[in-house]
């Protein structure tokens, strides 16, 4: 795959989860206010995730952990966790959460959220892509 179609799907990626961030954080029910006031702030810009501040992503990634723990079957937390994931670097993790993610879904053959199975197709893109480029390297 060219170098130009890596960064589109990598600038894309960023563009949805600046889209998404509220919604996402709101899944895992962390209520931080100092993070939902960085997150108000981004806009549409690629570069809007230099904003976000990596201790309170963490936090986020702990409570979905927890989340996470309680109801482990959930399809939709871990499709959350691996945006965060993603958001903190930590692809392999990230990547996890899909395959798990996907797994889940297929073994309990109900009706997802159409938006939640199109985020886990487009991570799942995302990962094949990233475990290209690290086999690459």
């Amino acid at each position: 795959m060219k170098i130009a179609t890596i960064i589109k799907l990598n600038n894309y990626l960023i563009y949805l989860a600046c889209l998404t961030s509220i919604v996402i954080l709101a899944g895992c029910n962390f209520k931080s206010k100092k993070l939902q006031q960085e997150l108000n702030t981004i806009d549409s810009n690629p570069e809007c995730l230099k904003k976000i501040n990596l201790s309170l992503l963490e936090k986020s990634i702990e409570k979905c952990n927890k989340l996470i723990l309680k109801d482990t079957k959930n399809p939709e937390l871990l499709s959350h966790r691996s945006l965060l994931y993603i958001l903190a670097g930590k692809n392999k993790d990230a990547c996890r959460d899909v395959s798990i993610a996907f797994e889940l879904i297929n073994k309990k053959n109900v009706n997802t959220n159409p938006m939640v199975l199109h985020e886990l197709k487009v991570r799942q893109t995302y990962c094949k892509e990233f475990f290209k480029i690290e086999e690459r390297e």
